[in-house]
């Protein structure tokens, strides 16, 4: 360590502590009052008992009146101590105030006492009596002397007790004027410095044991507090890892049952009719969903809870963002004959779009999902703090009691059976998370057989009005005669998408890779969408579906373009905003990839 530093931080110290001491000695100990007020009143008799007989050895040859005047001061300053002592203990308390007060009075009483012993020395003087001169000062000596470690606790009180009785004994030496009562006036003079000084060191100790005793308490309440957090902290990681248990068990329940049900439908194929075949296909695809649901909801939540999770804000044309989502989810609200509808008023929010259009779906597809008839509405609304995206539903409804627990990872409200449609209570585990991510909140209203309403709180942001109007919905055949590049190094997974593309009436041409693609290119294949996974080489990390797409780009201009991929990678995510690309996780399922195009053709 630099010498400079270690000494400055050393000085800094000594000031520090100095600083404690100087506020310690000025106020006292407010704990050692109590030991004065109980020692108070048997010192107050032993001392009055020695300044009568005091009086009483002078009696008979001094000044017979000021020695009776004197020793009625004596015993009514000694009666005023008696009587604050008492009341001390029985009024005695530990505020600030109150200890302040009672050490000031302990200064007044201080001066006080050492004033009556100061003036008894002028009161009981016999000059030609060396004995009794003796007898005197050694015992008003020996008096005031014996108070030091007692008063030191409060040095002012000390001084003001000392000063009266030595200086008073002094003053009275010389004013007798004789060498020996001079000579006397200096050994006075030397005990009393000699007192200050003692119970400067005194003071000081107790001062320094008193600062030591605070830096232990608060040491002791910092321990005490860091402990308390750590028992907090522990309490939260055992309860974490406890609520991590139950999530693994019941997602393991959850992806085992369709891949059971799956392994059962598959085996009953080999000997099925083509009714049944494709009975059990469709099964089968219903399993598949399911599965693909999980997963994605698995990971949605694992990145809300992730600390992580890094925020793209933008400018989110709300009202275009529910048309999307009303385009997605309108085939399948229209299989269950309800009413899906967008409410939603021209809005701009700045937020992240990725996360509130996550929190829309998860809302959406449980409102369909629950509601066996009448409607589903998306709507937004504003005010003066917030704006509150919401989607209501006319279906089953949640108790009230049932309000909290609904967006615990894995809750079932009781009733609603699990599995199949019912989904596996994550969605809304994953909404209230991904709600405090946006700095908002999610409410509920909701009773059963009403419906429910779902509302996500937001702060208000930098809000324009857009110009009203329809949303473009594309028709079911947009996809028709559509001219498709089909990139994926997996032959099985290409195959597959090929396939699919083309029942849609699409144009496909798929390439194993980028070197196939570029052929394909070169060929003359004007390609109207590309549809690529990212990662195109195991063994060549740098072939990646943003090299194909940026090279197609440079022949054909800003082609269109659906990135697909299996990882979780923020760094694809990222790169893929950047470049204004549709960007899907795998699993795809075939109702998500088919709205995503016909949102990049409308």
């Amino acid at each position: 360590m630099n010498p400079s530093v270690q000494g400055a931080g050393a000085a800094a110290a000594r000031a520090g502590l100095q600083a404690r001491l100087r506020h310690a000695m000025a106020v006292g100990d407010p704990r050692r009052l109590m030991v004065l007020a109980r020692n108070g009143i048997p010192s107050s008799i032993t001392v009055t008992l020695v300044a009568l007989a005091l009086a009483a050895l002078h009696w008979k040859n001094g000044q017979q009146v000021w020695i009776a005047a004197w020793m009625l001061g004596f015993v009514a300053v000694r009666l005023v101590v008696v009587a604050v002592c008492l009341k001390y203990q029985r009024e005695a308390r530990e505020s600030t105030e109150m200890a302040s007060h009672w050490v000031r009075t302990v200064i007044w009483l201080g001066f006080a006492q050492g004033l009556a012993w100061g003036l008894g020395g002028f009161v009981l003087v016999e000059p030609g009596n060396i004995v009794n001169e003796a007898l005197l000062h050694v015992t008003v000596a020996t008096i005031a002397l014996s108070v030091v470690p007692t008063l030191a606790h409060f040095y002012p009180a000390l001084v003001a007790y000392i000063l009266p009785v030595f200086l008073g004994l002094a003053a009275r030496n010389l004013w007798v004027g004789d060498a020996h009562h001079a000579a006397l006036a200096g050994l006075v003079l030397i005990a009393g410095t000699y007192g200050l000084a003692a119970g400067w060191a005194y003071a000081r100790i107790h001062a320094e044991n008193r600062a030591q005793r605070e830096e232990n308490q608060r040491l002791i309440e910092a321990l005490s507090i860091e402990n308390e957090a750590t028992r907090s902290a522990q309490q939260r990681a055992e309860a974490a890892q406890h609520a991590q248990g139950r999530l693994f068990a019941a997602a393991n329940h959850d992806l085992r049952q369709p891949l059971h049900a799956i392994g059962l439908m598959a085996q009953s194929l080999r000997a099925a009719t083509p009714a049944q075949a494709a009975e059990l296909g469709a099964r089968i695809s219903d399993c598949v969903d399911d599965m693909d649901r999980l997963v994605e909801e698995l990971l949605d939540l694992a990145r809300a809870e992730s600390t992580r999770t890094h925020l793209n804000p933008a400018t989110v044309d709300v009202q275009a963002l529910a048309a999307e989502l009303i385009g997605i989810y309108g085939s399948v609200a229209q299989a269950k004959r309800l009413q899906l509808f967008s409410s939603v008023q021209p809005l701009v929010l700045n937020t992240d779009r990725a996360l509130l259009r996550r929190i829309l779906v998860n809302l959406l597809s449980n409102a369909i999902r629950y509601t066996p008839r009448g409607e589903v509405e998306l709507g937004a609304q504003q005010d003066a703090a917030e704006i509150r995206v919401f989607v209501r539903d006319t279906g089953i409804g949640i108790a009230p009691e049932e309000h909290a627990r609904v967006f615990d990872a894995f809750y079932q409200v009781p009733g609603v059976a699990r599995g199949g449609q019912s989904g596996f209570g994550l969605g809304l585990a994953t909404v209230r998370r991904f709600a405090h991510s946006l700095g908002g909140r999610i409410t509920l209203t909701s009773s059963p057989g009403q419906g429910s309403t779902f509302s996500l709180h937001l702060p208000r942001g930098a809000l324009e009005p857009l110009q009203s109007g329809e949303a473009a919905v594309p028709a079911p055949d947009a996809l028709r005669g559509l001219r498709v590049l089909l990139v994926d190094d997996d032959p099985r997974a290409l195959a597959a998408m090929q396939s699919l593309l083309a029942d849609w009436g699409c144009e496909v041409r798929a390439c194993a890779g980028i070197a196939q693609a570029l052929d394909a290119a070169a060929q003359g294949l004007a390609p109207q969408l590309l549809v690529t996974d990212v990662y195109l080489d195991v063994d060549h990390p740098d072939q990646t579906g943003f090299v194909l797409l940026e090279r197609l780009r440079a022949l054909y201009g800003q082609l269109p373009a659906v990135l697909i991929s299996g990882e979780s990678d923020a760094d694809v995510l990222a790169q893929a905003r950047a470049s204004g690309l549709a960007l899907l996780r795998k699993p795809v399922r075939p109702i998500q990839l088919r709205a995503t195009l016909s949102h990049l053709l409308a």
